[in-house]
């Protein structure tokens, strides 16, 4: 017995300690195996007595006292250390009689009970002090360390559409009292679209006009540039987001008519207007199209429906105002009666944008080095962590060597992605406890937890986390011969016919919640005798929707919701965040994913949670077939995601989110395997003194199945309980038996007489826009039968090798998306049917050009009788050459009626000429003319002229659609 001062006295045996049972027990959500007892109280006399009772009466329930246990086993003389445990003084009682008895409980001591104690206690990961606040803790490298979080493209719409028609009377504004009487007179002014409907403002600053909307005070061709002052989209620089887009792809329909009901002689003319810039003072003209432009001295009423189809690039600060500008010059004295524009129910706009902004660097801890300080923290240092599954060939305290994909996995918090710092500027806590951190990685991996001897330190343990595999090892390491009776049970706690695996915490607000796949999906499996799901869905948040909005919102002060949550990120062997383009994608496509190239953490997707809990709950299925799988029933957000990973992955194809997950979906078919089945074999059998203290010893001993053998059959199994009584000798054996079913291959398709026609194969009518290709993919059939057919097309001259696209199709021609210029091999199996393949196959290479440059010339006339002209390459096109041209133009003055041509050769006067440089990259260029007449005035322009091109064609040169001056060469 050890006393509070550590003196050491030989008691005698307590009464009790013959019935004393030790075990061995497997925790049922660690799956680790641990030590125990099982025995209530012990009775001491004498000495023993004595001393327990001095401790009691001086301290009461705080005594402390520890029992020391040693077993005479072998060499006579030399005892062995069996136990180690504190007398528990809550638990104290005595009476004195015949004889005085103390009767006291034991309770558990060393590192075990102090994890045990403090598993749900939270530990600051920034720290250096473990709970005795006088242990250091070591620094690690990989321990509150800079990890810079990429941008995520987040989509943005703003919407506008019309239900009923809309109209605005010109008439009812002031300026037009001028000119709608008797006389003469011109007024001009912007109007912007009704729309009746706007269901969606999420690009910051959005103002659709849902009202009538004139202001006399724009004009279009009085020098001034004047817009209105009302934008459509204001990209402020200081929104809440704080990220602007890039780019806004805008489509609109403009659909209605101009009535005019007057006998007076007019000139109309009704134009569309497009424009971008910082303020209403500068702003570059983008595109104008006519609505409606006449002479009469009649009623007219004009029909327009023009379309719009573009990327508007824009800055942050930029304001993008879309309007129509009326001019209306009356020259006779007939009353205006009416004059009304009408906005047709097929009227609408439609911005959409997707926003992003610079990364940010963000304090993370690597998954690793978040438990070492953890469990560190709450034993004093006593026990550290090590892992194969969560280790890397640089972690720290123990390095392995490999870099496992799991162990490349950061954790951090809200606050600490916010970047947000205390009233004293520093960095706050990160708080965890080793419970949240082994349920996070369990819901997303299915993991065990064991504490064994520590190799690196001895007389230390060391924590450790492990594939749950890890501790159903298939080696045998204990036989037992000599049990005379096994009973089978059913372990109903293992028996399940629901799943549910994801995150529980993924929405953040309006945007991107029918985009996001980091949330929650639900299986069920075909075991109809019971009800009972499995939930291993989880808190932490990896969503990449929810880390870009939290990331954003670092100037805002405001609490977040979830800035005390732990933030979950994939990174790749760089330490880099594992975008979708790092080479762990790519071997697969992607497809329904939403800017797949800004996306990551797509290694522990919700399906991908399914594969690692597959062999598990498929457990309770006692002949497993191809068909044997998890069904998927619901999910949230996106579950129409799909995409395959290269090397952290387990499927062998493109993975969608909302599939059944089959044993066939493995790429590894063993992976899919259930280990055990759900039950247990109980036995009793002999066990020597020194078995046990082995089993103790070895902690591999523990995860090794045993073989029992019993008249004349072997059972494989592993333990789950053992129950051992030293001074009998005996165990009772609880073991969990090894699923011994064996997976079928799958079956092999049948052939069928389709085939396709050798050399057939063609991949055509290429279209590419710069960033997205797309062709057709045909053949000829030759014998025909076939219902669907198999394509794959990659990139390079090797059919089937390197990255690209695969899929059925049940029609020919396949039109095939995501290609680019350059070298693509095909390949093709027909089909009878989905079992049954056609008699060969079909293969072919192909270069697929690069399409010629194509610039679009926009011209028109501005103040003085200048000319402006804008140069655009065709949508998505990117300028790889820089070239130049000289231009000039031929107009018509309608002041004078007169045409005046100048600017190129054989013009007069031929000069001054005017030069366009066209850039490598380059989006647009704007070109304006030198001066046309001595006096201001307006009229139309009768033709454009090129001229000495160097570095392009005339052939790739075209005018803009609707431009109605001719285009001419030199």
């Amino acid at each position: 017995m050890i006393g509070s001062a550590g003196t050491e006295t030989q008691v005698d045996d307590p009464q009790g300690w013959e019935d004393l049972t030790v075990t061995l027990d497997r925790d049922d959500t660690w799956k680790g195996i641990f030590f125990g007892y099982l025995v209530d109280k012990l009775q001491f006399d004498g000495i023993g007595a004595m001393l327990i009772k001095d401790e009691y009466d001086t301290n009461g329930v705080s005594g402390q006292m520890q029992l020391l246990i040693e077993y005479l086993c072998g060499d006579p003389g030399v005892f062995a250390f069996f136990y180690q445990g504190n007398l528990s003084f809550v638990q104290y009682g005595d009476s004195c009689g015949d004889e005085c008895l103390v009767s006291i409980g034991i309770e558990d001591t060393g590192d075990i009970m102090l994890m045990r104690n403090n598993y749900q206690v939270d530990v600051n990961l920034n720290n250096s002090f473990a709970f005795d606040g006088e242990t250091v803790l070591t620094d690690y490298a990989k321990l509150n360390f800079d990890l810079t979080i990429p941008s995520r493209g987040i989509l943005q719409k703003s919407t506008g559409s019309n239900t009923v028609l809309q109209s605005m009377s010109f008439l009812e504004y002031p300026g037009w009292g001028d000119i709608s009487g008797s006389g003469t007179g011109t007024e001009q002014g912007g109007l912007m679209p009704i729309f009746s409907e706007t269901p969606l403002a999420e690009i910051e600053n959005t103002s659709i006009n849902t009202g009538p909307f004139y202001d006399s005070g724009i004009r279009f061709n009085d020098g001034t540039n004047s817009y209105p002052t009302q934008p459509f989209i204001d990209l402020v620089t200081n929104q809440s987001l704080k990220c602007a887009p890039q780019g806004v792809h805008m489509q609109m329909r403009l659909k209605g008519r101009l009535i005019d009901n007057s006998n007076a002689t007019r000139i109309v003319d009704l134009n569309s207007n497009i424009g971008v810039g910082p303020n209403a003072a500068n702003v570059t003209n983008l595109d104008n199209q006519i609505l409606a432009t006449y002479e009469e001295g009649t009623f007219q009423t004009t029909e327009f429906d023009v379309s719009y189809d573009q990327i508007v690039s824009m800055n942050p600060g930029d304001k993008l105002y879309v309007y129509a500008i009326i001019t209306y010059q009356k020259l006779s004295s007939a009353v205006i009666q009416q004059l009304v524009i009408e906005w047709d129910p097929e009227t609408f706009v439609s911005f959409t944008a997707t926003s992003y902004c610079d990364p940010t660097i963000v304090k993370s801890y690597m998954i690793n080095e978040a438990t070492s300080r953890t469990i560190e923290a709450i034993t004093n240092g006593d026990i550290r962590f090590y892992s194969t599954y969560f280790g890397r060939i640089d972690s720290e305290p123990y390095a392995i060597g490999d870099n496992p994909c799991p162990g490349l996995f950061a954790v951090t918090n809200g606050l600490n992605m916010r970047r947000r710092l205390l009233a004293d500027n520093t960095q706050p806590g990160f708080f965890v406890n080793l419970k949240k951190i082994f349920d996070d990685l369990n819901a997303i991996y299915n993991i065990g937890l064991t504490i064994e001897p520590d190799q690196n330190r001895p007389a230390y343990n060391r924590l450790r986390f492990e594939d749950w595999r890890y501790f159903f090892q298939d080696d045998v390491g204990l036989v037992f011969n000599d049990a005379t009776k096994i009973n089978r049970d059913v372990d109903e706690t293992r028996l399940f016919n629901r799943l549910t695996v994801g995150y529980n915490k993924w929405t953040a607000g309006q945007f991107t919640g029918l985009d996001e796949f980091m949330t929650k999906r639900k299986y069920r499996i075909n075991i109809n005798a019971i009800d009972k799901e499995l939930v291993m869905s989880t808190d932490m948040i990896c969503s990449t929707y929810t880390i870009e909005i939290t990331r954003r919102l670092d100037q805002t002060t405001q609490d977040w919701q979830y800035d005390s949550d732990i933030f979950g990120l994939c990174l790749n062997d760089n330490y880099q965040v594992a975008l979708f383009t790092d080479p762990v994608y790519g071997s697969y496509g992607v497809s329904n994913v939403l800017d797949p190239d800004s996306c990551y953490n797509g290694r522990i997707s919700p399906a991908r949670s399914g594969e690692h809990w597959f062999s598990y709950v498929l457990q309770g299925i006692r002949t497993l077939g191809p068909n044997s799988r998890l069904i998927f029933t619901t999910g949230e957000g996106n579950y129409i995601a799909e995409y395959g990973i290269k090397l952290c992955g387990m499927e062998g194809a493109e993975l969608s989110e909302g599939q059944d997950i089959e044993i066939t979906t493995f790429e590894d078919i063993t992976d899919a395997k259930p280990v055990i089945y759900p039950e247990t074999i109980t036995f009793d059998h002999a066990l020597s003194w020194n078995v046990f203290t082995r089993i103790l010893a070895e902690p591999n001993l523990k995860y090794k199945s045993i073989a029992v053998k019993c008249n004349g059959n072997i059972t494989q199994a592993w333990l789950k309980t053992l129950e051992y009584k030293p001074n009998a000798g005996m165990a009772k054996i609880v073991a969990i038996p090894k699923n011994n079913s064996i997976i079928p291959a799958p079956v092999p398709p049948e052939t069928c007489g389709a085939t396709i026609v050798p050399g057939s194969i063609t991949l055509t009518d290429f279209e590419y826009d710069g960033s997205e290709g797309v062709a057709k993919l045909d053949f000829t059939e030759g014998v025909p039968g076939a219902t669907l057919w198999h394509f794959i097309v990659t990139q390079g001259s090797t059919p089937g090798s390197g990255p690209g696209i695969s899929g059925n199709a049940t029609f020919h021609p396949i039109t095939i998306g995501g290609l680019s210029p350059g070298t693509w091999s095909a390949f093709i199996v027909p089909y009878c049917d989905v079992a049954n393949v056609g008699a060969n196959y079909a293969e072919g290479t192909f270069e697929l050009p690069a399409p010629a440059l194509k610039m679009l010339i926009d011209a028109k006339l501005i103040s003085t009788n200048k000319a402006q002209m804008t140069i655009t390459p065709d949508t998505g096109i990117t300028v790889t050459t820089a070239f130049s041209f000289k231009w000039g133009l031929c107009f018509v003055n309608t002041s004078s009626g007169l045409t005046y041509c100048h600017g190129f050769p054989g013009a007069s006067p031929a000069t001054p000429e005017t030069t366009v440089n066209y850039p490598i990259g380059g989006t647009s260029v704007i070109s304006v003319s030198a001066q046309g007449t001595a006096v201001p005035s307006f009229g139309y322009i009768q033709k454009i002229v090129i001229f000495d091109m160097v570095g392009i064609t005339a052939a790739e040169i075209s005018k803009a659609s609707l431009s109605s001056w001719p285009l001419e060469f030199m």
